[in-house]
């Protein structure tokens, strides 16, 4: 069985920290691409707010 470093699979933290955003953001999009706003105003008329 072959040696994993710290990061496991990944080569240096910063791959492992790309990784960890990356997923994340696409799982927060898939979440937020689920979730209706239709009901929202216009956004022009929350300018002033």
């Amino acid at each position: 069985m072959p040696v994993r470093g710290p990061y496991g699979h990944f080569p240096t933290r910063a791959d492992l920290v790309d990784a960890v955003f990356v997923r994340t953001l696409a799982e927060a999009q898939q979440t937020l691409d689920t979730v209706d706003l239709t009901w929202l105003p216009p956004s022009g008329t929350l300018l002033g707010w």
